[in-house]
């Protein structure tokens, strides 16, 4: 694990070596435990290591370099025997024992830029290619590893993090009014949008060069759906789809000696453990960490307790890490981290998994393997899987199924989609969704961004489109940034199997009626887990329990204290930064008298995190 930064003077003047101390001052605040910097005159390159693998430990430098051109990358690659053996094809047999950023610039210069979407792996990543002079950065098809950047005045900064940013004299601390528009009034960011007016948010797949005279933004990797789907029988695709995830749990077990499992009781993350129970050489290696509430806790609140057991004895698991609070004394210091390492951006907090981080670094534990994004695409409930039938060739299937479920508006838009143009869809989607606000907690008066409603099931296969967008959409990106961040503290990488590109592509090219079925959600994931589930936890239809718990009776805890804090800006409203807000509408969400948000009956608080460091950011302010 590393945090990388760096700056690239486009008009060719040379970096002041103060602004190079700076900005590495600025990224040492995790203590790393190697680094290096490459100062060349207009370009800065420099990283800092944070040990997480054995095999890292032998390492005594941050950045590497083959001839004229240099790398520093976060990241860690799925696919290295494919790379390695195309490498040893082309003439390169010295790339065995690379660690995994040499591995990536040696594919560079055999392949190119272009060469990069081959790489499959979780990265954020600098090359400076002196041969072009040329600035190259890129992220993974998903996100995992972040990276932000900032072009002013012809001076091109980038970092893990905001704050390596700030630290360049060209910075400026604005905030993006536009983003914050957007977070009160409920609606989507601009995936690449942060706290700060001039940081950008390198998106996920993308990847930009900028040379003296140019920058080029696009979309270098992605995953694809075929025009073809592959024709398998039901055994076919089950043995497909579990050789595959095992594939990718194993590839990310891989050269790590202790494994920690984020455990919920649920499908997607019961699945990734029994796999990586069966596949760790040394069963006593994998740690099982989960929430529960209290034994003696008075709450009406369920957790999913009976699932965990289950799995834990089905699999073996020895070492259990039951988790029941999250040790906040004071909300504000959670927001100060993220405002100062993530600027405040997340759309979903990792602050729930804080206690985890704490538990699993005095665990020694380096790697962890989360379930997230599975329902997202690869465990997707299935509804309305039919909508791709007509597609595949089916369309009396597709009518017939429509028809069943009562639902005409299916039938018509995939006739219409057919017929009109995408001009006049986008006006059809904005009458039909009226208002897209949602719990707005802007003031009336302020102008809303005008948006058009994004239609992830525009083109053919509208069931698989939707699961590609909701793979790659800004606030599953924003949720894994934030985790990879929050990770960073405890010296701790966070991998996700089931955001395996290898694995989401597979299952675009099945045919829908192998991975959806009209009574059976999760059909396919359910099917291909026979053996390696016990058969409680693969049956079980409950799902309905958040995975951070505890944190809804901390919140209730905490609640008359937010409150208290929230009613002190009421007072202060000529503060600029609080003019756009409706405390009005959040007070109302912090009432347990108005009951406005209940889940099993029980009152719980409700206000976005990013809303919070929004409120935290305006406080400092006011008393700086």
């Amino acid at each position: 694990m590393s945090t990388i930064f760096g700056a690239f003077d486009r008009s060719g003047r040379p970096i002041p070596p103060e602004t190079a101390v700076n900005m590495r001052s600025a990224m040492r605040h995790w203590k790393p435990d190697a680094e290096g910097m490459l100062l060349d005159d207009d370009h800065l390159l420099g990283q800092c290591l944070l040990f997480t693998q054995s095999s890292l430990a032998k390492r005594d430098t941050g950045l590497f370099t083959i001839g004229e051109c240099a790398i520093v990358a976060d990241a860690r690659i799925h696919n290295r025997k494919n790379l390695l053996e195309q490498l040893e094809k082309s003439g390169d047999r010295s790339s065995g024992d690379a660690h995994d950023d040499e591995l990536i610039l040696r594919w560079y210069l055999a392949k190119g830029w272009q060469g990069l979407d081959q790489i499959i792996g979780d990265f954020s990543l600098a090359i400076f290619d002196e041969r072009t002079r040329e600035l190259i950065l890129a992220r993974d098809a998903f996100g995992v590893r972040p990276l932000y950047w900032m072009d002013r005045h012809g001076h091109m900064v980038f970092a893990s993090e905001p704050r390596g940013i700030l630290a360049h004299p060209m910075a400026e601390p604005d905030i993006d009014q536009d983003f914050i528009v957007r977070l009160l009034a409920g609606l989507p960011p601009d995936p690449a949008s942060s706290f700060h007016k001039h940081i950008r948010i390198l998106p996920p797949g993308h990847m930009l060069r900028i040379g003296a005279d140019s920058i080029s933004l696009h979309r270098y990797v992605e995953p694809r759906i075929p025009q073809r789907m592959h024709r398998l029988s039901a055994i076919e695709a089950q043995t497909g789809f579990r050789s595959i995830l095992t594939e990718a749990v194993r590839c990310r077990i891989e050269g790590t000696d202790t494994i920690g499992a984020e455990l919920s009781g649920g499908l997607d993350s019961s699945a990734i453990t029994c796999l990586a129970a069966q596949l760790m050489p040394d069963p006593e290696k994998l740690h099982v960490f989960s929430n529960v509430l209290p034994v003696d806790h008075p709450s009406e609140l369920q957790d999913e307790s009976r699932y965990m057991d289950d799995v834990i004895a089905h699999a073996g698991i020895r070492h259990v890490h039951r988790i029941s609070e999250s040790g906040m004394i004071d909300f504000r210091n959670a927001l100060d981290f993220d405002l100062e390492v993530n600027g405040g951006v997340e759309y979903q907090s990792g602050m729930w998994l804080e206690p985890f981080r704490r538990r699993m670094e005095s665990k020694d534990i380096r790697v962890v393997l989360s379930g997230f994004m599975g329902d997202h695409a690869v465990s997707h409930s299935g509804r309305n899987y039919w909508t791709d039938l007509a597609d595949e060739g089916y369309p009396l299937r597709f009518i017939a199924h429509s028809l069943r479920h009562r639902r005409i508006d299916i039938l018509f838009g995939k006739a219409s989609k057919r017929i009109l143009p995408d001009s006049w869809l986008d006006l059809i989607n904005r009458m039909r969704s009226g208002s897209p606000i949602f719990d707005s907690y802007l003031r009336k008066n302020v102008a809303i961004p005008d948006i058009v409603p994004h239609r992830p099931s525009k083109g053919s296969f509208p069931y698989k489109q939707h699961l590609r967008w909701a793979v790659m959409c800004p606030q599953a990106a924003r949720r894994l940034q934030t985790e990879a961040l929050y990770g960073i503290k405890h010296r701790l990488m966070p991998t996700y199997p089931l955001a395996d590109i290898r694995l989401v592509e597979w299952l675009l090219s099945v045919p829908v009626s192998l991975i959806a079925h009209p009574k059976i959600s999760r059909f396919l994931f359910r099917q291909s887990m026979e053996g390696v589930l016990p058969e409680s936890v693969r049956s079980r239809m409950d799902k309905d329990i958040p995975a951070g718990i505890y944190l809804i009776e901390e919140h209730r805890r905490m609640n008359d204290e937010l409150r208290q804090w929230v009613m002190s800006f009421t007072k202060r409203k000529e503060h600029p930064l609080l003019e756009l807000v409706d405390f009005d509408m959040i007070l109302a969400n912090l009432d347990p008298v108005q009951n406005k948000h209940t889940w099993q009956g029980r009152f719980y608080p409700e206000m976005r995190l990013n809303v919070q460091a929004y409120l935290r950011y305006a406080e400092k302010t006011m008393k700086g």
